[in-house]
């Protein structure tokens, strides 16, 4: 009896689980880990901003939805 008191056991293997924060968090890096930076997509967003639509053309297109 004193000789299993004394015996250290080995911690059981670590399984991964799938559905853990760690997994999560994994999968996500994963996935945007080739996307584009944030620089890249302020770039585009300010590239958009620049050539916009009107503001007199989202006014009469508005007034147009308004009246039908």
């Amino acid at each position: 009896m004193a000789d299993n008191a004394r015996r250290h056991e080995e911690p059981a293997p670590r399984r991964t689980d799938p559905f853990s924060l760690e997994a999560y968090l994994e999968r996500q890096r994963a996935e945007f880990a080739d996307g584009p930076t944030m620089a890249e997509i302020l770039e585009d967003l300010d590239r958009f901003r620049e050539g916009g639509i009107p503001r007199e053309t989202i006014a009469a297109t508005v007034r147009e939805d308004r009246d039908a």
